[in-house]
């Protein structure tokens, strides 16, 4: 469903109101940005693995500019060079924790191969400080396409209830519109619950470690 769907979605509601095609779409995309920055992800947002290189003598690694947080399994795995080498899941540490783990100076033959991290602004810090570039790979929730045009995005493709739900929300009020204001705050809800229920399908259908005694 495209963005100029969900707005005739809206536009029924409340009467066929095509006055406010273009406050609709503000609220579309005010819809899409509450959303984003709520407490729970859905799996649409998490990104496809993408890496990033280390900086010698630097802690810093730049988070990407559409991230919105991290992946609770994995957000951050050191890949060696050496493909006989195993990845490193690195762990994640508070700030404070990891300047008392680790020195501020290092012999000068210490290899500094990355273990911890923590997340501080809009920086990963690795630890040890790398002593080399390292292959840090990296996956995370990240922002969706914004609506500024009539396409269609994750949002509107996976959850449309939710999204034309917040948005007719968020707009109704103002109308004095109380009819309008309950249809939406019920397509919010039925949205979310889809949303759920879809999240927890794909999390737990077919898992083999919920079989009796575990995977052969």
């Amino acid at each position: 469903m495209t963005r100029d769907e969900i707005v005739v979605m809206i536009q029924q509601v409340l009467g066929f109101r095509t006055d406010l095609t273009d406050a609709i779409v503000r609220n579309i995309k005010s819809a899409q940005t509450y959303l984003e920055l709520g407490p729970t992800k859905p799996w649409f947002l998490l990104s496809e693995e993408s890496q990033t290189t280390t900086d010698v003598d630097s802690h810093r690694v730049l988070i990407p500019t559409d991230f919105l947080c991290e992946y609770e399994d994995a957000a951050l795995v050191y890949r060696p060079t050496d493909n006989d080498e195993e990845e490193v899941i690195l762990g994640k540490r508070d700030y404070d924790w990891l300047l008392k783990a680790y020195p501020r100076v290092y012999a000068a033959d210490a290899e500094r191969e990355p273990k911890h991290y923590c997340l501080r602004g809009d920086y990963f810090l690795i630890f040890p400080r790398p002593d080399a570039e390292y292959i840090v790979r990296m996956v995370y929730y990240k922002k969706d396409a914004v609506l500024t045009s009539d396409i269609e995005n994750k949002w509107t493709k996976h959850v449309p209830l939710l999204i034309a739900g917040m948005a007719g929300k968020l707009l109704a009020p103002g109308l004095r519109d109380g009819n309008a204001t309950a249809v939406f705050v019920d397509w919010e809800r039925t949205g979310r619950n889809n949303m759920f229920t879809r999240s927890e399908d794909r999390d737990h259908t077919g898992r083999d470690d919920y079989q009796m005694g575990g995977p052969e």
